[in-house]
């Protein structure tokens, strides 16, 4: 005969003893509380096995029965579909020998189900879903528990403050390669149709393609980090879909792979800069870099005084900007 040995780590008023496995339908074990005593929510279920520490040693004893234990346990309805998983060669009396120490139920679940599926691959894992645990195969359960969520990921994409932050920057590093050569090349040739400032402008339709571009790639980015990071033995594409529309992504999968996504929305958010507070930085050092282009233009057509006075505006806004003082000297030594 089977023997197992567990000690149950919960205070003796929060333990809901539960009767036996009673079977719904040929592939269901099912085993339930009190339904007068609580009226389970996935909510609930989900406190509750994280509320449940457990210590347990199973020497040999049927899955059926260690499903059981954990139903007896938490005090949770538990329903496992043990013809889904027979199907991947997990049966009811497939005998399970593991020692488990656990701060709750939900990491003990997931030890049994990492034990079982060295053996038996996405043949045992679980949810919590519709007020109770069900038990199945990773494929099933996400037939089964799918649900679409919409997220707002617009912050996490290159969106429009992103798209315009780099592409100051990247005028900003014209300005400034143009401005230095100004300094050092007074006399330089520009071209005869444009002015410095015209010179260091993009063309405003390619920076819109480039901006549409960066964006894409940041979608698909954002979408690999998710098919990668969250749930990597879900089919997505198959029971679980990501799509993206109007700056919104359009999830379909179980719930606690959900759950894994708003986690890692969470610190993706939490490491982010403050983009509104660098895109007024940039806002400011661009002004600076227009002014002395500005300057340095004028003493490239001869107005030394009228370029000093750009310059002393730009060093208004930044007086330790080096290359304005570099040019203030080189005028006002003219």
């Amino acid at each position: 005969m089977n023997n197992f040995r567990a000690a149950i780590l919960v205070p003796a008023l929060s333990l809901f003893l539960c009767p036996g496995l009673s079977p719904l339908s040929p592939d269901v074990a099912h085993a339930e509380a009190d339904a007068t005593r609580v009226q389970w929510t996935t909510a609930n279920v989900a406190q509750r096995l994280a509320d449940t520490p457990v210590s347990a040693e199973f020497d040999d004893n049927a899955l059926e029965d260690v499903i059981q234990f954990f139903a007896d346990l938490t005090g949770v309805p538990v329903h496992a579909q043990f013809e889904s998983m027979a199907r991947l060669g997990l049966l009811r009396d497939t005998p399970v020998t593991l020692a488990i120490q656990a701060p709750n139920a939900e990491v003990a679940l997931r030890q049994l189900s990492d034990h079982l599926n060295q053996a038996f691959a996405s043949a045992f894992d679980f949810e919590v879903h519709a007020g109770r645990v069900l038990i199945a195969p990773r494929e099933k359960l996400n037939e089964l528990t799918a649900e679409v969520r919409v997220y707002a990921v617009s912050d996490l994409i290159h969106s429009n403050h992103t798209v315009q932050l780099q592409a100051m920057q990247e005028q900003s590093l014209q300005k400034s390669r143009l401005l230095a050569r100004l300094i050092a090349e007074p006399a330089m040739d520009l071209p005869k149709t444009e002015s410095p400032l015209d010179f260091i402008a993009s063309d405003r339709h390619h920076d819109q393609d480039e901006a549409q571009e960066r964006q894409q790639e940041s979608i698909d980015d954002l979408i690999l980090l998710i098919e990668n990071s969250v749930g990597a033995e879900i089919e997505w594409g198959n029971t679980a879909t990501l799509d993206f529309h109007d700056n919104t992504l359009v999830v379909k999968a179980p719930p606690s792979r959900h759950a894994q996504i708003a986690k890692l929305f969470a610190d993706l958010r939490s490491a982010k800069p403050d983009l509104p507070e660098q895109i007024a930085d940039q806002t400011r050092a661009l002004a600076v870099l227009g002014l002395l282009v500005r300057a340095a233009e004028l003493r490239q057509a001869g107005s030394p005084e009228d370029a000093i006075h750009f310059v002393e505006q730009a060093l208004q806004l930044d007086a330790e900007n080096p290359a304005g003082q570099v040019l203030l000297d080189a005028l006002r030594a003219e």
